[in-house]
């Protein structure tokens, strides 16, 4: 699948595969959903508003729980959670590493986000994708062979909005600054150095 224009490729897999259609999430699906799938209809319903990165990255998580079910059931019953919903949402997770690994793939993610010296905007335009996907992606980049600058995500929202409603930002800088709105919830983890 071609990297940055993965939207058309998972599209089509869904599509040409396991026999879905593709359309606009209905008023009725809720504010702040992004996908949902209806099994009878064999319809997968995203959100309008999203890049086509982040449509990639939901085709993804569809194409996951559709063709590694097994896998991510196999992995999250070996888990000690405490019930049904936590193992719900390691299910989800374990869809969704597969989707960041599908969608932006760990060494050539790695190797761009290297030339291009980090640069958020600059690896979202290249992947289509949004902000905090990127973040979220540099965050995972711990393979002891092969690390990505130390780095650590958070999410910060003004009072009264939703995490996606305003556009965060983050330093890799020692100082760890942060230039959010004023009167803004912002909660700050740095990565402990190596003993």
């Amino acid at each position: 699948m071609p990297l940055g224009g993965m939207a058309a490729a998972t599209a089509r897999r869904l599509e040409d595969r396991h026999g879905l259609r593709l359309a606009d999430l209905r008023d009725e699906d809720g504010a702040g959903v992004q996908r949902s799938f209806d099994a009878q209809t064999r319809t997968v319903r995203l959100s309008r508003w999203l890049l086509p990165g982040q449509q990639a990255f939901q085709m993804a998580t569809q194409i996951a729980l559709l063709e590694q079910r097994e896998l991510i059931d196999r992995l999250a019953a070996r888990g000690s959670f405490s019930n049904d919903e936590a193992r719900s949402l390691a299910r989800i997770g374990l869809a969704n590493y597969f989707a960041d690994a599908l969608v932006l793939p760990y060494a050539p993610f790695l190797q761009l986000a290297e030339r291009l010296r980090y640069d958020i905007d600059l690896l979202g335009r290249e992947f289509g994708t949004g902000f905090e996907t990127i973040c979220h992606r540099l965050s995972t980049l711990q393979r002891p062979e092969a690390r990505g600058f130390r780095f650590s995500s958070f999410a910060s929202t003004a009072p009264g909005t939703s995490p996606s409603a305003s556009r965060r930002r983050i330093s890799t800088s020692p100082a760890w600054a942060a230039h959010v709105p004023s009167g803004t919830s912002t909660m700050l983890s740095p990565i402990p150095a190596k003993r």
